[in-house]
């Protein structure tokens, strides 16, 4: 079995502002509130039921400022508000969403990043992601396949 180690440690000083959960059907409040009411509560609370799925949410003391998703065929999507971007809290949520495939025996999570898009690449990079030449996606392979 591939044996993965983070590449990266999150600065002890953003662990004490910042926390990361994955959600559970009780979140759908809280979810809700983060989209902007966008979504009904009974809506959310039904995604979040979806064993096929994790939502977490990246917290800043108790306010959601990021939310990273992974679903079942280890596919990955994740942003932080603009005002929370450059101070390192992806490292937190990259750790929260590669446990947890760990956890789950993912052998691999994907990426679909926009080329224009390069803190988003550096980001993925920087948790050992890598291009897929047949893909065009980003990859992190967590164990032997």
């Amino acid at each position: 079995m591939y044996n993965f180690t983070l590449p990266f440690q999150a600065a002890e000083a953003v662990k004490d502002v910042y926390s990361v959960r994955a959600l559970t059907p009780n979140d759908a409040g809280v979810y809700s509130r983060y989209l902007g009411g966008r979504r009904s509560i009974e809506e959310l609370r039904r995604e979040l039921s979806d064993p096929r799925n994790v939502i977490f949410l990246v917290f800043k003391n108790d306010r959601p400022v990021g939310r990273g998703c992974l679903n079942w065929q280890g596919e990955v999507t994740y942003g932080l508000n603009p005002d929370v971007q450059g101070k390192g809290l992806m490292k937190l949520l990259w750790s929260a969403m590669i446990g947890y495939a760990r956890k789950s025996e993912l052998p691999v999570l994907k990426a679909e990043i926009d080329t224009f898009n390069e803190k988003s690449r550096k980001t993925a990079e920087g948790a050992g992601f890598r291009r897929s030449e047949q893909t065009d996606k980003f990859l992190l392979q967590l164990r032997a396949m």
